[in-house]
């Protein structure tokens, strides 16, 4: 039952989107491909693609966006000049009306704001908060419209904390900044507390101690276990800092978090993703005993707020006439180029929770000024895990999914998932793995904990694919080969994706042609000969993928639900015991060379379909994996199970644009036509009986009564239509010479409006 609710609310939600999305990424008929890069990568001509014969190879290859990472300062060209090739762009750089750079969507998107509800979160359990600590001595009562925990007046006075959390992560630097420069962060922790009498009042003495505020960090040993916790800034608050009682107040800590360290070799961890985890927010009670041995006062904790400058501004702008006017401003700049621009991108893979409120604010301001039509994206951050940290870690946010978090607190916001599967984050020679699964595992990584998470946060999420080399100071994925980037595109559509990012196009930088390329990309650039490659990979996607994503096979998956996927599938040489969902068994037809194959295969279902929950109606793709290495092209064919309620079968190739029906042999059983595929190559069928959704009737078949056609069938030679009770045709039924239509128990046909009975010759 709740996995039916589920997929209800899954259509609804998906219709819901199909309805009100206005963005052109939503709107295109079939799987757009983007990519990013810098437009002097195609305007120079030394040793770069060149000139329009560049630009001209992109659109031959399907590419549909680009994704600008930089403007040129002081001028508007690097984004004009791109819209007038053809190209829609996303920016996240742009310029003002003087010509100055800035970049105000990104850099609020980059802004820290969070409250923290010292009785926990309300958004459910999949979220991260403060928990309350020790019920003897704490107690939660409402006052006012606000929720406090209280230190209890009755219980012998003790040093005692009374939150703990939400042990999350916090950056070090801003990803973004004005002047290129990535800043330390200011943070402040504004606590909101209340100090009561307790019985007997207490005699005032303004230096009383009354609680201690402290920031905190750890690091863990195990995902139960903490190694370390570091009081980054505290701050004792007395009596005297307290101006009212029974009245909520507030206390600030301002801290600034220093760059991190590398524990192995002393050395600074790399870019902007300088952080500090398990954060925790403490309010340490150390109040004096009163005559009676208990407290002189009653201490209750509300919420702490965290931010930072730009956080502050972002929420003060309630008038939108500053923070929020300069977001509106940005996109305001390109209103001549409106068509085109799809979108904007915001904070590159987003970690801290302390962005998402600022996030949430940006996207909603930008969807109601757009009307939907120029929505944020977010590049969202792959995880090896699909946590934080791990599922089991017992700290608050570090066993949380980020990607739910990121849900409940922004809404809908767009994505873009960021992970790279060649090879991370197992590798054939490196630990934990060292074993020969280790590109099974990645493959589970990437589809079961990033994949699949990314579909529920955003159902037209799209997947950044990894086309070559990347390395850096924080990667290192070797190149791949055109069988490995066609696998990862197919993939990503298996598990949701609805648009494809590929990272990259363009390879960006390079070294000397004795040691090779720092990077690979599609296209190659070999810096000292001046010379432009275009790899195996770039024909690969003008020639087979793109088409593809176009057609058919795009137009239709773009549509679909994934509702159940099934990894590292066998194949058998002989009938076996495969037996997914209505898959009996892979069948290889042809003598494998060196191994048997391996396949992946996901289930869909149409929402807008007659049949929504894909009982009937099925779609289903079967992908075979990029792996073993000497695998060429093989011969297969399908067997089918739980399909005896109907005779005769119409199978659609959406990629090859073919329909055939099938019906069962002599054992009752029913098979697919035989199929070829390459390694990282794939099928997608649709499976569906021909007397509700069309088709050619190739043998005989009985309706049952109130069985509905929704498609033109075609009844051919010695095949016959049985019809019981009543058969409601909204298409029109062909019946061929030979064949023929008999009437059984007050059978009959009511024909919809503008449908009819055709018989040929």
């Amino acid at each position: 039952m709740i996995q039916l609710i589920n997929r209800i609310i899954s259509i609804l939600f998906l219709l819901a989107n199909l309805s009100a999305a206005q963005d052109w990424i939503k709107n295109c008929p079939g799987i757009p491909l983007e990519t990013g890069l810098v437009w002097d990568w195609v305007t120079r001509t030394n040793g770069l693609p060149g000139n329009r014969g560049a630009v001209d190879s992109m659109k031959l290859a399907g590419i549909d966006i680009v994704h600008l990472s930089i403007a040129s300062p002081g001028k508007m060209d690097t984004i004009t000049k791109w819209l007038g090739t053809g190209f829609r762009v996303l920016p996240f750089r742009s310029t003002d009306k003087d010509g100055n750079a800035y970049n105000w969507i990104q850099h609020y998107t980059d802004a820290k704001y969070s409250i923290w509800e010292a009785e926990g979160t309300s958004l459910g359990s999949e979220d991260a908060g403060l928990v309350r600590i020790n019920s003897s001595k704490t107690e939660v009562y409402n006052y006012g419209k606000a929720t406090l925990v209280r230190r209890k007046g009755n219980v012998s006075n003790s040093i005692d904390q009374l939150t703990e959390g939400p042990y999350y992560t916090q950056d070090v630097r801003y990803y973004t900044a004005q002047d290129n420069k990535l800043k330390p962060i200011v943070y402040n922790a504004k606590f909101y507390l209340m100090l009561e009498n307790n019985n007997p009042p207490a005699r005032y003495n303004p230096l009383d101690t009354i609680c201690i505020l402290q920031v905190t960090s750890s690091i863990n040993t195990t995902p139960t276990v903490l190694k370390t916790t570091t009081v980054i800034k505290e701050r004792i608050l007395v009596r005297a800092d307290f101006k009212y009682l029974n009245k909520i107040d507030t206390a600030s800590v301002d801290y600034v978090l220093e760059p991190q360290i590398y524990p192995k070799n002393d050395q600074l961890k790399p870019g902007p993703r300088n952080s500090y985890g398990y954060i925790q927010f403490k309010v340490i009670w150390h109040g004096k005993t009163n005559s009676k041995g208990k407290p002189d006062y009653l201490l209750s904790f509300d919420k702490v707020i965290l931010s930072d400058v730009r956080g502050r501004e972002l929420i003060a702008d309630t008038l939108e006439t500053g923070a929020r006017k300069k977001i509106k401003d940005q996109d305001n700049n390109l209103h001549s180029y409106y068509d085109d621009i799809p979108g904007w991108i915001g904070i590159d893979e987003p970690v801290s929770i302390d962005i998402f409120e600022p996030i949430r604010i940006v996207n909603e301001l930008l969807k109601t000024k757009t009307k939907n039509q120029r929505p944020l994206r977010i590049p969202f951050m792959g995880s090896w895990s699909g946590y934080y940290d791990v599922s089991h870690n017992k700290f608050g946010a570090m066993g949380k999914s980020k990607w739910k978090i990121f849900r409940l607190r922004t809404g809908h916001t767009s994505i873009i998932q960021n992970f790279y599967l060649y090879e991370y984050p197992y590798r054939s020679n490196a630990s934990p793995c060292n074993c020969n699964s280790y590109r099974d595992k990645n493959i589970r990584v990437l589809a079961e904990m990033n994949y699949k998470q990314a579909y529920q946060l955003d159902p037209y999420f799209g997947a950044s694919i990894q086309c070559g080399a990347i390395k850096n100071k924080q990667a290192f994925q070797r190149n791949i080969h055109r069988h490995e980037l066609l696998y990862n595109a197919n993939l990503a559509l298996m598990y949701g994706a609805k648009y494809l990012q590929l990272w990259n196009y363009f390879a960006q930088t390079k070294t000397s042609v004795s040691t090779g390329y720092a990077n690979h990309g599609i296209v190659d650039w070999e810096p000292n000969i001046f010379r432009t490659i275009y790899t195996d990979k770039y024909f690969m996607l003008r020639d087979t993928l793109n088409p593809r994503l176009e057609g058919w096979f795009g137009q239709t998956i773009k549509h679909l639900i994934p509702e159940f996927e099934k990894n590292s599938l066998g194949v058998v040489i002989s009938p076996g015991n495969e037996n997914v969902e209505y898959i009996k068994d892979i069948k290889l037809l042809s003598t494998p060379a060196d191994s048997i194959p391996i396949f992946d295969v996901g289930f869909f279902s149409n929402p807008n379909s007659p049949d929504p929950t894909g009982t009937e109606d099925r779609y289903f793709m079967l992908l075979k994996r990029y792996y073993p290495q000497s695998l060429g092209l093989q011969n297969f064919n399908l067997s089918f199970s739980g399909m005896t309620d109907y005779n005769n079968w119409q199978i659609t190739d959406f990629i090859d644009s073919v329909t055939y029906t099938i019906s069962p042999n002599k054992n009752g059983e029913y098979f697919s036509n035989q199929f070829k595929l390459l390694k990282g190559d794939a099928i997608f069928y649709r499976l569906a009986p021909v007397i509700k959704f069309g088709g050619k009737l190739l043998y005989n078949e009985t309706t049952t009564s109130g069985t509905t056609l929704h498609n033109d069938m075609i009844i051919e030679k010695d095949a016959t239509l049985i019809v019981d009770g009543t058969y409601n045709a909204n298409a029109n039924i062909t019946v061929k010479t030979g064949g023929k239509i008999v009437k059984i128990n007050n059978g009959k046909i009511i024909f919809g409006s503008g449908k009819r009975l055709i018989v040929k010759d």
